[in-house]
């Protein structure tokens, strides 16, 4: 009896720990504690990334409405000024998914149609020695849903490999005050890379393919590529603080024109990322 005392109080004591460890574990945590680790956590994120001067997070609950949102760093890498979540933050390759929906617009309105070739927008030295294998020139059989869907063959400025001279990041990182135009990216595909495939062949993702299809954009509605994100994107849908790299850059929290772009560019440098369309 004494033996089956004894392990029915084991019993019993096991169980009361476990269920206090449990209890401990599941205890409620304060709103200001839980924020205070995500801070945290952003912020080792950031100090243990060399390519990262801050980082933003949104956390959104469609269910109760909550929104929470959280900024650590600096605007840049050589600056002290704190970020905040209302500060301009590059969108990099997002911008890829508004182009994309611009061109599904124009094709719901009828204006084109994804089979469409790409030389009927853009003409052919533009297009010379992008799109050329074993010899072979396929620039005529690139459509618009290749380009869109990275299947074009095209090869890619910013990570691709270069036959020859050196990459574009490594030029941005030995001339910084060095300014690339849509032209001047194309062109450096043209004369520093050679075409990944086919077009249809294979999947390569591609920037250059998408500088192409910005200028394709802009053959299609004859305006500028930040007036159709603008008219078609940004004031639909309320995006007031969202605009293109290109057509207007924060100095000291206010707007600068595009006609300054050149200029800040070659003061700034984005963590050497350029925005791509």
């Amino acid at each position: 009896m004494k033996l089956a005392t004894r392990i029915m109080v084991g019993v019993f004591l096991l169980a009361g720990i476990g269920f206090g460890v449990l209890a401990y574990m599941n205890r409620p945590i304060s709103k200001e504690l839980v924020n205070k680790k995500i801070e945290k956590h952003l912020q080792e994120i950031v100090e243990n990334n060399d390519s990262l001067s801050s980082a933003l997070l949104t956390i959104y609950d469609n269910r109760t409405g909550d929104l929470q949102q959280f900024a650590v760093g600096t605007a840049h890498r050589a600056s002290e000024q704190p970020v905040q979540v209302d500060s301009p933050y590059h969108a990099a390759s997002v911008g890829k998914t508004m182009c994309a929906t611009v061109f599904g617009m124009l094709v719901d309105e009828g204006k084109i149609s994804y089979g469409d070739k790409i030389s009927t927008w853009l003409a052919p030295d533009m297009l010379k020695g992008l799109f050329v294998i074993d010899g072979t020139v396929y620039c005529d059989q690139v459509t618009i849903g290749q380009l869109l869907s990275h299947t074009s063959g095209v090869g890619d400025y910013f990570e691709g490999p270069v036959n020859k001279g050196k990459t574009i990041i490594e030029i941005m990182a030995s001339e910084p005050e060095h300014a690339f135009s849509p032209q001047s990216l194309i062109a450096f595909t043209r004369d520093n890379q050679s075409a990944i495939g086919k077009p249809g062949q294979q999947f390569y993702y591609s920037n250059t393919g998408y500088i192409l299809l910005g200028l394709i954009l802009e053959a299609i509605e004859e305006k500028r590529y930040a007036d159709i994100l603008n008219e078609r994107i940004f004031e639909p849908l309320g995006m007031e603080d969202t605009y293109l790299m290109c057509q207007r850059l924060y100095v000291h929290d206010k707007r600068t024109p595009c006609h300054d772009q050149q200029s800040l560019l070659r003061k700034r440098v984005l963590r050497g990322r350029l925005l791509s369309a």
